[in-house]
């Protein structure tokens, strides 16, 4: 048993160190403090001087599956009457639009109309 007599007499912590556990002293807690905050405030400075940039520059080329054609009219004239949307479908044959003429285009689609069905008999 004297092991345990002098276990029981070990100290496991000095007056010295119980005080400062107790209490830090003041100029731990004032340097410690000071340097923590200069340290928050050169992080604040270095992020408002080293710019990280949101939107990169770069060229670039937007493609797609079925590039869209390009339809030149045979002679320049004005559009008179547009017969599709945007984004519509349409088939081979289908008029577009029309371009201004001296010629109403109502009657043209009708004579059109009469020389197809002539032409098919």
């Amino acid at each position: 048993m004297p092991e345990k007599d002098v276990l029981d007499n070990i100290e496991l912590r000095s007056e010295s160190v119980q005080d400062i556990l107790t209490q830090p002293p003041h100029w731990m807690i004032r340097w410690g403090n000071t340097i923590f905050l200069i340290i928050l405030i050169m992080i604040l400075m270095m992020s408002y001087i080293i710019k990280y940039p949101e939107f990169v520059p770069a060229p670039i080329v937007v493609t797609s599956q079925n590039p869209p054609e390009k339809i030149e009219a045979r002679s320049s004239s004005k559009i008179e009457k547009i017969f599709i949307r945007d984004h519509q479908k349409v088939k081979t044959g289908d008029i577009l639009m029309v371009l201004q003429s001296a010629a109403n285009y109502e009657d043209i689609l009708k004579l059109k109309k009469i020389v197809d069905t002539i032409a098919s008999n």
